[in-house]
C-alpha cells in the first residue's frame, strides 16, 4: 500500500531536537550513532529529516527511542513528534486519489463505480465525494449560465436521511 508523505515541519522539529542535544553533549554524528547503537546513515537521516537523496525519511519508533535515550532527551516528546510527523502516512495521497479517479472514469456503469468506491479507504471516499460535489456545482453553474433548466429540478430528492 502506498504511503502518504510525512509532515516535514514536524520531522524538522524532531531533527533539530536531536541535533541540538547531540551538539550540546559535544558529540559528532558518528559518536552519537555509536552511542545510540544505530547506523551512521540512520542518524544522519534522522538529523536531516530526510534521506540524502531528498526522499522523505520515516524514522522508526525504535530509532527515535534509541536516539532520544542516547541523547538524554524527553522520550515522550520525541516519540510524540515522530508519531505526529508520520501519522498521515495512511491518508490518501494525490497519486492514490488520481488513480482512484482514473478507475472511476474507466468504470462501466453505476455498479462498477459503486464497487470501486466501496473499495477505497474512508479518507479517499470522502475526497471523491468532495470532488464530485464540486464538479456537480460547477456543472450546475455552467448550465444556469447557458440558460438551461435548473439542474435541481432534474435531480432525485436526497433520501439518505
Amino acid at each position: 500500500m502506498s504511503k502518504g508523505l510525512p509532515n516535514d515541519d514536524l520531522l524538522q522539529k524532531l531533527a533539530r531536537l536531536i541535533a541540538n542535544a547531540r551538539v550540546g553533549r559535544g558529540l559528532n554524528q558518528i559518536e552519537a550513532a555509536l552511542e545510540a547503537a544505530v547506523s551512521k546513515s540512520s542518524w544522519q537521516n534522522l538529523e536531516r529529516g530526510s534521506r540524502l537523496d531528498g526522499r522523505p525519511f520515516r524514522p522508526t519508533e525504535e530509532l527515535v527511542t534509541a536516539a532520544a535515550t542516547a541523547m538524554e532527551i524527553d522520550l515522550a516528546e520525541a516519540l510524540a513528534l515522530r508519531e505526529a510527523a508520520v501519522s498521515n502516512e495512511d491518508s490518501p495521497t494525490p497519486r492514490r486519489i488520481r488513480a482512484a479517479g482514473r478507475k472511476l472514469a474507466k468504470a462501466d456503469g453505476q455498479r462498477e463505480i459503486g464497487r470501486i468506491y466501496r473499495a477505497l479507504e474512508p479518507e479517499a471516499q470522502d475526497m471523491v465525494l468532495y470532488v464530485a460535489e464540486k464538479l456537480l456545482s460547477l456543472q450546475d453553474r455552467a448550465t444556469r449560465a447557458d440558460g438551461g433548466p435548473d439542474p435541481e429540478e432534474d435531480r432525485a430528492p436526497d433520501t439518505s436521511n
